[in-house]
């Protein structure tokens, strides 16, 4: 894939920021028009709403500190492509814009695919990862190991309402992650993700935690602030947070 050698500290970023999977526009106005009411699961359907499908749809995400003070990034990601692959799925290939504090920018193309029970992601490296698996209910679990002697665990805990400073999302699919590495026949955490999931929004609020001594101060906030429809007409408008 063609990208602009990264830093350290921007290689570390693109490393949490890979695993974000992008949002639609079109399923914005849904959201208001919901039932607070939280079901006990949601049709295995609503993985075809968690990713963007018309080219020219843009996702603009932004990078905070567990305070949400400090803003340390923002990503834009914009549909290039849509098509099928050899196996039947739904292709979509996006651009992602890194913007960094110092002004700095870097610019890679990766993509989802949509399967009728799972949603792939595609790594910068072509690698492929499970984001999401059908039945979407809590206590769906899957794992799969992933190429540095790392295991990758997640399970969807519960559907519910999230808060993020750009609004309500009701009815989220809310998935805890954990990767772990392998030595000696044991693992040991390294890392801890939550993400939250709306359908027709896709992926609304990551929480990364890294394990470790001062986890806290290392812990990082992944948040969408804006989205535009491919005709840039879309307006986008979550109910705000409730108290």
């Amino acid at each position: 894939m063609p990208t602009v050698a990264p830093s350290s500290r921007q290689a570390c970023l693109l490393s949490g920021l890979s695993l974000l999977l992008l949002v639609t526009s079109s399923g914005c106005a849904w959201f208001a028009k919901q039932s607070a009411k939280q079901p006990a699961s949601l049709p295995d359907s609503a993985i075809a709403g968690f990713v963007p499908q018309v080219p020219g749809e843009t996702t603009v995400t932004r990078m905070a500190d567990h305070a949400w003070r400090q803003f340390d990034m923002t990503i834009t990601e914009r549909v290039q492509s849509v098509d099928r692959d050899a196996d039947q799925g739904l292709h979509i290939r996006v651009e992602q814009e890194f913007r960094y504090p110092d002004l700095s920018k870097q610019t890679v193309t990766t993509g989802m695919v949509i399967y009728a029970d799972r949603l792939e992601y595609i790594t910068p490296t072509g690698g492929r990862e499970i984001q999401l698996k059908t039945p979407l209910r809590p206590g769906t679990r899957w794992h799969f190991d992933r190429p540095d002697r790392q295991v990758t665990r997640k399970r969807i805990v519960a559907i519910e309402d999230v808060c993020t400073p750009r609004g309500t999302f009701p009815n989220a699919l809310k998935v805890e992650t954990t990767i772990a590495t392998r030595q000696g026949g044991r693992e040991r955490v390294v890392r801890r993700m939550t993400r939250w999931f709306a359908k027709g929004c896709g992926e609304v609020l990551t929480i990364d935690r890294p394990q470790g001594p001062d986890a806290t101060a290392h812990e990082r906030r992944y948040y969408v602030i804006d989205k535009l429809s491919a005709d840039r007409r879309e307006p986008f408008t979550p109910p705000p947070c409730r108290p």
